[in-house]
Parts: structure tokens; sequence; C-alpha cells
């Protein structure tokens, strides 16, 4: 297996982009149990992603749902420029306007995993490191995870 993740990222390095299949592997080298996510859950909204392609001008995403015993969220997006991408990086923690109307509403108590997130971009894409439970941001995960990640990915 770490055979494979290695000709995996050795074939990245070379050859440029990865699949979303690609994605689930680094998510899964980075420790992290990979599980089939809810499709209820708000970071999973057709709502929220179409608003991303509208906002932002993001071309794809690939979303992998994981767990530390908590759950956690891995996020790629990608975009069509350099510029669009450091876009969203500049702006990856804002709302669609009615999430956000929601997260004021009840003084950021709800959408907490948008509270609890940290991102990086390579090139033309953003990747982002989130989950809605507040020990993993307590407890450093989040960070841990993120630079995990993103050891891997660069």
């Amino acid at each position: 297996m770490k055979k494979i993740l290695l000709f995996s990222f050795m074939f990245l390095l070379f050859f440029g982009d990865l699949s979303a299949q690609d994605f689930v592997a680094i998510v899964k080298s980075t420790g992290c149990k990979i599980v089939k996510g809810n499709n209820d859950e708000p970071i999973k909204s057709k709502e929220l992603i179409q608003w991303k392609k509208d906002e932002f001008k993001m071309a794809s995403q690939t979303l992998v749902t994981a767990s530390i015993g908590v759950r956690i969220w891995f996020e790629e997006e990608v975009f069509s420029s350099d510029a669009e991408a450091e876009n969203r990086l500049k702006n990856f923690k804002k709302l669609p306007p009615k999430m956000q109307e929601t997260y004021d509403k009840f003084d950021g108590k709800m959408l907490s995993e948008f509270n609890f997130r940290e991102a990086f971009r390579k090139g033309k894409k953003v990747y982002i490191v989130s989950s809605p439970a507040y020990g993993t941001w307590l407890n450093g995960d989040i960070t841990k995870y993120r630079k995990k990640l993103e050891k891997k990915i660069k």
C-alpha cells in the first residue's frame, strides 16, 4: 500500500493534477479513516457548492469525509486561474448570504464547521481542512491535519 501511495505521489509530482481517487488516497495517508459522509451535512449542500461556483468561479470540488474519532473534512477546490484561487484562499471562511444570516442569528453557534477551518493553496487549487467539533480546533487537530495534507500535496 505504501508503494502505491508513493508511486501515486511521484506521478503527481511529474504529471500534475490529482484525481478524486488520488485525493482520497492522500487524505487516507494522513492517518484518517475515510468514512461515507452524510448527504445532509451543510458543507455538502448544493446551495453552498453552487454559491462557490458563482462567487469564486470554482470549477470543481472534491470533498472527503474522514474520521479521527470525530468528523473532519478535506476539500480540494479547483479554479481556472491562480488569481481566482488566491481570492478564494483570502475568503475561505466567507459564507453565502443565507448561511451568514443563520450564523449571525445564532451568534456563531451554528454552522461550526465553518469556524474550525484552515486552508492553503497550491497553484489553481485551494485545500481546506475543517471540522464541526470544537475539540479538533482546541487540540490542534485541524492544524495538524492541514500540515500533513500540505506536506503530501506540495
